[in-house]
């Protein structure tokens, strides 16, 4: 799976980003506070959280000082199939779309069959382990 855009709304420090990525390694460099580890928990609530959650977690992530809860999309692709899945924690809604046809998959068990093709993360903590180097692993 790669995942070639991300676009985020009102997630914690991120009032409105968005990103292409190119296939390879993606280098996000930011200060302190600058909103890399945002982008890293924005990528996981794309792949993994419900948008119809009432954790205290989940609600707790929106933009500081901002009563509309976070968007997340994510442009997804594997072999030539290629999806936009936005799950909108305000409205509570999750949608799945085929770009070449722009079908719309909604929230059921085809979705999620679908949506389990295209992960090769089988676990949460795969994805940090992975993808994600904090400075001080390259200090030492």
């Amino acid at each position: 799976m790669l995942i070639k855009k991300l676009k985020v709304k009102n997630f914690r420090n991120l009032r409105s980003v968005d990103l292409t990525f190119t296939s390879g390694i993606n280098l996000v460099k930011a200060p302190n506070e600058g909103g890399k580890s945002s982008l890293r928990q924005t990528i996981n609530l794309a792949l993994y959280a419900d948008p119809k959650s009432t954790s205290s977690k989940i609600q707790s992530m929106q933009t500081w000082g901002n009563d509309v809860m976070y968007e997340v999309s994510m442009q997804i692709a594997s072999d030539k199939e290629e999806y936009l899945l936005t799950k909108d924690f305000e409205a509570k809604t999750m949608v799945l779309e085929e770009i070449g046809s722009g079908k719309n998959y909604p929230p059921s068990k085809k979705l999620q069959r679908l949506y389990q093709k295209f992960q090769d993360f089988p676990q949460r903590c795969f994805l940090k382990i992975q993808s994600f180097f904090q400075q001080r692993s390259f200090s030492k």
